[in-house]
């Protein structure tokens, strides 16, 4: 389900955008969209990400930016990632323990994903650095993203 950029690159150094990561998602995932109609004005029917970005939101892996904006060529985040993880970790009757709960980090966590970082942790799909960060709001590159695909694919598929 990961491809690269061309038929001669994977550009591992490169940003991944919300489209690139939704359609990545879903294909591990084998969603499919619905039949209903697209609601993010921002998603043209003639995108390669259209099924898949719709596929990810019919099945609650990623929400828009607003009602009807999805801002599919933007950057994803850590804690983006680690809350999209995190509802399909939950999704398949994956929790946070009591010694998850326990976890801290030393730089701010928005509280709308501290538990899902803190799963993230918990389950060895991404780390902390050194010093207890989580880093949130760094931007994910093609080879974050494929190292926390496999992660979660390998829990998925235990």
């Amino acid at each position: 389900y990961v491809n690269g950029t061309s038929d001669t690159a994977f550009s591992p150094a490169a940003n991944i955008t919300r489209a690139q990561a939704s359609a990545l998602l879903v294909r591990m995932l084998k969603y499919t969209a619905s039949k209903n109609e697209m609601r993010f004005k921002d998603v043209a029917a003639n995108e390669w990400f259209y099924s898949e970005v719709k596929a990810a939101y019919d099945n609650d892996l990623i929400q828009g930016r607003s009602a009807d904006i999805f801002d599919p060529c933007s950057n994803i985040s850590r804690i983006e990632m680690a809350n999209i993880a995190g509802r399909i970790l939950q999704e398949k009757g994956y929790s946070l323990s009591t010694n998850g709960k326990s976890i801290s980090f030393t730089d701010n966590v928005p509280s709308w994903g501290a538990d899902n970082a803190k799963l993230m942790i918990e389950q060895g799909i991404m780390t902390m650095s050194q010093d207890d960060q989580f880093n949130s709001n760094y931007i994910l590159t093609r080879a974050d993203f494929a190292v926390i695909l496999k992660n979660l694919s390998d829990i998925l598929n235990k």
